[in-house]
């Protein structure tokens, strides 16, 4: 019998999870996986079940700091990131708070996997998710981006819609910024102005998202 089918239906489910989202916490993977129980029992289930897949040579993991806690953070051990990446980890933040909110049945898909074609047009949003009827582009604003970036992207989004090559049984999904404070959010505010797609785009507070979107669907 081989190391694999030798693991748990959760140790599998983890391993699906890091494979989908490259790199998560410590915490994310006990918030996603190990949700039953006390907070103790928690945290000594996950652990040993992280000890025995690293050990097996499934993951590795690194020391790193992520919203103000130092923790490990694992990836897949044919993975040849160094150190951790704060974009990739605020990715799968964002999927752990919509499980916290009350997102269920929901479709959540990460790079590259989330890429699609229309028409000419590559999109490369971080993420795609679908919740009951809506459909969202999300992109997981750093800060680290100016205005002539953010304008080029925006125009992609624009362009696959004028394409026309959407499906006209579809409703093309609302691309939604998550963006660190209220600063960045009035300067990406200012630019979709100047584009004049309001109803294309729109912003939210990074640690307001997940519970805007649940909300949204509970009161569609």
């Amino acid at each position: 019998m081989n190391s694999f089918s030798a693991l748990s239906s959760t140790q599998r489910s983890v391993l699906q999870t890091v494979t989908q989202f490259r790199q998560l916490t410590t915490s994310q993977i006990r918030r996603i996986h190990y949700r039953s129980g006390t907070p103790d029992g928690q945290r000594v289930r996950s652990c040993r079940h992280l000890k025995r897949l690293t050990e097996l040579g499934y993951l590795k993991r690194m020391w790193g700091a992520y919203n103000g806690s130092a923790e490990y953070v694992y990836q897949l051990a044919s993975t040849k990131a160094r150190t951790p990446e704060p974009h990739t980890i605020d990715i799968a933040e964002t999927f752990v708070r919509l499980l916290e909110a009350g997102a269920r049945d929901m479709t959540f898909r990460t790079e590259p996997w989330c890429h699609t074609r229309v028409g000419h047009v590559l999109l490369k949003p971080d993420f795609y998710l679908e919740l009951g009827g809506a459909c969202y582009f999300g992109e997981q604003d750093s800060g680290v981006e100016w205005e002539a970036q953010l304008t080029a992207k925006m125009r992609r989004y624009i362009q696959a819609i004028d394409s026309g090559a959407w499906p006209e049984d579809r409703a093309f999904p609302l691309v939604l910024w998550l963006v660190p404070d209220e600063a960045r959010r009035r300067y990406l505010e200012d630019i979709i102005h100047k584009l004049g797609e309001r109803d294309l785009f729109s912003t939210v507070l990074f640690s307001e998202a997940a519970e805007r979107i649940c909300h949204e669907h509970r009161h569609a």
